[in-house]
Order: C-alpha cells, then structure tokens, then sequence
C-alpha cells in the first residue's frame, strides 16, 4: 500500500477529468440501449418495460508520457479502469493514451466527432487523466485540460479549456452529460447553487431521466489536495466502488449521480483526513434537473420493511404517517417503504409519544409504545425514548457557528438519506454513520453509538456562508501572483490547488 499526492503547478491544478452519463436500474444494458423495468410499489413513474437509454458513449483519454510536463504515474490506469467499468456496462468506447491523446486528437473527437454522432436519447461519457492548470481565481477561474504536448506556462495556447469543452457539451443533442475531475480545481463553468429534485418527488425516476443535465462533481475544492491511494486517485477509486454497486443507497438496483456524489463526498473525506491528514472536499455543480443512471451489477434489492408494534396497555390504535392504520397492537405493518415513519399509538382519548422508526429494507423492526395520560391532541413536538428492546433514538440538528442559529440540513445515517434537521429517529443497537450536509460547505461526519433505550444526539456545527462565498467577501488567493511550482501527480508529497 502507498500514498501519494496527485498535486498541482502553484497557478496550476493537476487532475483527472471525468465526463459521465450513466446508466439504469432493473434494466438490461447493451448496444441496443438501456431498458427500465419498474418493480411492484416503486416510485420510478414507469409502468411498463422502458428504455432509458438509446446508445452510451466513452471517451477515455488518460496521460502518463508528456512531452514537456512532468511525467505521470497513474494515470493511464485510471483511464484503462473506467473503460473497462463502462464496456462491461455497454458503452462505446474512444480510447486516447499518452502520445495519441494530442490537442487536435482531442478537439477532433469531443468538438466535432462526437456532436455529429450523438442522438437526444444517448448518453456521453468522457474521462480524462492528466494534468491540468488553472488560472484566475473566484468566478472569473479557469481550468485547462492539458494534452500530451501542453505547456505549463501557456495553457490558453496549448491546453483545452473548460469554457471550450462546455460549449462542446451544448452542442450534443444527448440529454445527459456529465463532467467529473479527479483533482482539486476551480472553474468548472457550471452552478454551484443549482439543485436536483427531490429523491421523493412523484415519479421520480421517470422525471429525472427525461429531464436534460449537465453536471460537474469534482475531486476537491481551492486550497485542497488531491490524494492518491492504493494505485488509483482516491476519489476515482470511490467512484469505481459507486459503479460497483455501493451507492445505491435505496437498494433499487439504480445509481443516480446524486447518489453517486452522496456516497463519494463522505469516504473521499474521511479517507483523505484519516490516511493523509488532509482536507479533500468534493464539489458538485449542475445545470439541469435530471441525474445520470446508472446500472448497479448488484441489481435491485428488497426496499421494504416492517415495523411490529406493541403497547403497554394492549389494544391500541396504530398511527403511522398521521394516519389512523385500522390496526390495534399487537400487529405488524408490512411492506413499508424503507426510511424514516412516524408511529404512535393511542387508545381511550390517551396516547403515546410519538415516534420516528428508520425502516430497514427487509428488516421487521419492533417498537413499544407507552400510553401516558396526556391528550390524544396533545402529543406533539420531538419525544423522549419509549421502551424498545433493541433500540435507542438518534436526534441529529445542525447550528450556524457564528450566529448559533439552528440550520436546515440534510442527514444521511449509514448512507441512506432520512430527512433533515432536527431529526429524530430509533435506530437498532449498534454504530451508525451519521453524515449532515449543508449546502457548499464539507459535510459533518459522526459516528454514533446505540444502545437499550439510550438517546444521542448529534450537533453539527456550519458557517451559514458557502466557501465560494466567504472566499469572494475575503478577496481569495491572488494565484496570478504565486511562484509556479512544477509537479508530477504522485511524485511530490504534498501540494495545494488553486
């Protein structure tokens, strides 16, 4: 096992670039295209065998040989694994490698081949390892993908930009491309406030597939370095690891990007801190409200689970949802979509706390519930624990730390998304991941331990203002007047990217 860095030229950023489209769940993928098949209950918006897809195509472009800059290392590999992730996954691949991968082979390939071949129901994916340089700084950055003969020193002259390689991308009629980089880097020449729809938004799916997107998730941010770990850049080993099935959060057997970027951001994190002791941030920034999909090898697994409900006294009302089910205790209600489900109970005008249940897919989950002396119509607000054998509350909020004003945040506990603060929830005995993201800034990461009855709770501490926003009220780093530092990604053992 070794460490290393890939790094940057001072005014410059060293990294890998991905372009995506990505593929679908229950789905068959091959040249013929990309087919959806809903399951009973989902919320795909499909009721019928679809096709997703009509043709996936890859460009792998990967250097390791340049003539002028510094030489690479792993580069090529990286670029030699995602081709083979995508053919195994039906794409039509354009390969580029070290002396062919020139300026002109590449603007040949993205600038004009490309734009002419691809279709609206097609998908473009296009990967590039090597190095890059930016320059500027706040809104007004660029980033330059440098080809085989790049010069440090005249990256307009002999790089590509990403102004020029998004004005390729508007010119594909396909309906989701998607660009990635391997490497800390400013400029992606997409928004960074822009945001998806909802996972629970109706017919989801469907929506998002046949919505157009453009969207940019990169390695890291300004000022961050971008490792490499066990033979591969790190984030591009976690991306592997996505593909692979890992970032299906629900167990649909579909990875959309913003799963992807879910399940990349927090290991990419705690990774770089715990083997590097450094800060390695992903960024995401999108144009659009459709998300790529993507095929999980694992296929779709059972997303439902059930909550078996006792009372003390017995007989009971089942509320769930804040509706009454018709059910009294002792009973088990089956078939629930997995993720957070409000219960209580109430019998003879009095009632229990209520109770936030995080369902597991395919896990019977049992809840006791007291019936205190308080008003069917007065139990509202957060509870205390209830008695649960086996389980213990979890309750996650986030605060702003200068102002110590409570946040609206996302909470993710072990990978899958549960709500937003203040959350409240019983979860099994045991460790928990417990992940908050708000808005562009890093996000929290806790894990927790439950037990019998216990109750944790989660702080997570933000600056209410993004990094891009602070940096622009602070006047960021002038990179025009930083000494350039020549660099080989993963020979030096440290850097910074501007």
């Amino acid at each position: 096992m070794y460490f290393k860095y890939r790094q940057d030229f001072a005014a410059t950023t060293c990294f890998c670039i991905i372009i995506i489209s990505f593929f679908s769940n229950n789905v068959l993928a091959n040249r013929r295209g990309v087919f959806y098949t809903p399951v009973d209950g989902d919320n795909s918006g499909f009721t019928e065998r679809t096709k997703i897809y009509d043709k996936s195509y890859a460009v792998i472009i990967g250097i390791n040989d340049y003539e002028i800059l510094p030489d690479l290392r792993g580069a090529v590999k990286d670029a030699l694994s995602i081709e083979s992730e995508l053919k195994e996954q039906g794409f039509e691949t354009f390969v580029l490698l070290d002396k062919n991968a020139t300026r002109s082979a590449i603007a040949r390939l993205l600038g004009d081949q490309l734009s002419k071949k691809v279709k609206k129901n097609d998908r473009v994916f296009v990967f590039f390892a090597g190095h890059g340089v930016s320059t500027g700084n706040g809104d007004s950055a660029m980033g330059y993908l440098m080809p085989t003969e790049g010069e440090q020193n005249s990256p307009r002259a002999t790089g590509i930009s990403m102004d020029e390689m998004q004005s390729w991308f508007a010119d594909y009629s396909s309906k989701h491309v998607m660009f990635v980089a391997d490497a800390c880097y400013s400029g992606l020449a997409l928004s960074t406030r822009s945001s998806g729809l909802s996972i629970n938004t109706q017919e989801y799916l469907k929506q998002v597939t046949s919505k157009n997107v453009r969207i940019a998730l990169v390695a890291g941010g300004r000022g961050e370095e971008a490792n490499e770990y066990q033979g591969h850049g790190l984030f591009t080993m976690f991306f592997l690891e996505a593909l692979n099935g890992a970032a299906d959060s629900n167990g649909d057997g579909v990875i959309t990007s913003a799963e992807i970027a879910a399940f990349i951001a927090p290991n990419v994190i705690t990774t770089a801190m715990q083997k590097f002791r450094s800060s390695q941030t992903p960024q995401l920034g999108r144009r659009g409200e459709g998300e790529f999909v993507f095929l999980s090898p694992l296929g779709a697994k059972t997303r439902r689970g059930a909550i078996v409900v006792t009372s003390n006294p017995l007989g009971a009302k089942i509320h769930l949802d804040n509706n009454d089910t018709g059910f009294r205790t002792p009973h088990t209600i089956a078939a629930l979509e997995a993720g957070p489900h409000d219960v209580y109970v109430s019998l003879n005008g009095n009632s229990s706390q209520r109770m936030t249940v995080h369902v597991q897919p395919s896990v019977e989950t049992p809840v006791t519930l007291n019936i205190s002396e308080q008003s069917e119509n007065e139990h509202n607000g957060l509870p205390s624990v209830a008695p649960i054998s086996g389980m213990g509350r979890v309750t996650v909020s986030a605060f702003d730390t200068e102002t110590n004003v409570n946040l609206h945040a996302s909470v993710f506990i072990d990978d899958t998304p549960v709500g937003t603060t203040e959350y409240s929830g019983i979860l099994p005995e045991g460790s928990h991941n417990v992940k908050i993201f708000f808005g562009n800034s890093p996000p929290f990461l806790q894990t927790v331990f439950v037990s019998h009855n216990s109750h944790v709770r989660v702080r997570a501490p933000f600056l209410s203002a993004s990094y891009k926003e602070r940096d622009s009220l602070e006047g960021g780093n002038n990179q025009e007047n930083r000494y350039p530092r020549a660099y080989a990604r993963g020979t030096f053992q440290s850097s910074s990217c501007a």
